[in-house]
């Protein structure tokens, strides 16, 4: 598993560049925000994700 390896535990993962991204709904103090994210490839020390957000089991 790519994200268990130590180049990502000692390091900040900080996104660079963000496409096809859709607000569906504003999310409130109490609601739930769980963050789904895959890593799809790797090249050195550079990865590119794709990432779901749910709010209170909504996508």
């Amino acid at each position: 598993m790519p994200w268990s390896n130590n180049l990502f535990k000692s390091n900040l993962i900080n996104p660079c560049k963000i496409g096809n991204l859709t607000f569906k709904q504003v999310v409130r103090p109490g609601d739930v925000l769980k963050l789904e994210v895959t890593l799809i490839r790797q090249r050195s020390s550079v990865g590119f994700a794709s990432a779901k957000a749910y709010v209170d089991n909504n996508l």
